[in-house]
């Protein structure tokens, strides 16, 4: 079964995002599942598996959606590089602190897709207040997945600098 849960994550996954979440928007927003998805991973296996993660579902964005090739795919995957190596500085992290930290991790990947989308000045008011709203969203929706699945408690052993860290 541990087998197949990762092809179960990348067919389903996008199709989720896009069909049932369509429907829960808040202001016309909708949270962006698979960042959560990269950043939860990388956060509890590190950033090798991040990054895989981010490459996959990031890739999977593009090649589905209209927009510019590797955008999603460059920022998927540095999320899960990012999430990766917090997850080693905090290690012991309690669930509502893991998920108000991607708060900011949203709000970054959202500027930076906007930069890479539009070269002109776009950040203004009403963006700015949309790249809020989904990285509460986004924010919310980590605390509920990690509270409702038990996942921030599979992390595993973690070497850093030669030293062996386990979570509490």
């Amino acid at each position: 079964m541990k087998r197949f849960f990762p092809i179960f994550i990348v067919l389903f996954l996008i199709p989720i995002e896009t069909l049932i979440l369509e429907r829960l928007r808040i202001y016309g927003i909708k949270p962006d599942l698979s960042l959560v998805w990269v950043y939860l991973f990388g956060w509890v296996r590190g950033e090798v598996q991040g990054m895989v993660w981010g490459m996959a579902l990031g890739g999977l964005l593009d090649v589905f959606s209209a927009g510019v090739l590797g955008v999603n795919f460059f920022l998927k995957t540095a999320i899960g590089l990012l999430s990766g190596i917090l997850g080693k500085i905090f290690f012991n992290l309690v669930s509502w602190g893991l998920a108000l930290t991607l708060f900011p991790v949203s709000l970054a990947h959202d500027f930076f897709g906007g930069l890479f989308l539009h070269s002109q000045a776009w950040v203004n008011t009403s963006i700015a207040r949309e790249m809020m709203i989904r990285g509460g969203y986004n924010s919310a929706l980590a605390l509920l997945f990690l509270l409702l699945s038990g996942f921030h408690k599979t992390r595993k052993r973690v070497e850093y600098e030669g030293v062996g860290f386990s979570p509490k």
